[in-house]
């Protein structure tokens, strides 16, 4: 039972650190985008979330 418990609080962490690493890109990229950098290239978010979602 405490394994289980330290099992799920982990795999909130690991979803925890993901939405943060996508928060970050995104405000990357919106800050390239409002100063015109053209060497960032925004992802596409569909594709991602349905490869977060499978794994």
């Amino acid at each position: 039972m405490f394994n289980l418990s330290i099992q799920i609080q982990s795999q909130h962490r690991i979803a925890d650190l993901r939405r943060e690493g996508d928060a970050r890109r995104q405000m990357r990229e919106l800050r390239a985008e409002l100063q015109g950098d053209p060497q960032v290239k925004p992802e596409h978010p569909r594709r991602e979330k349905r490869t977060a979602r499978s794994s």
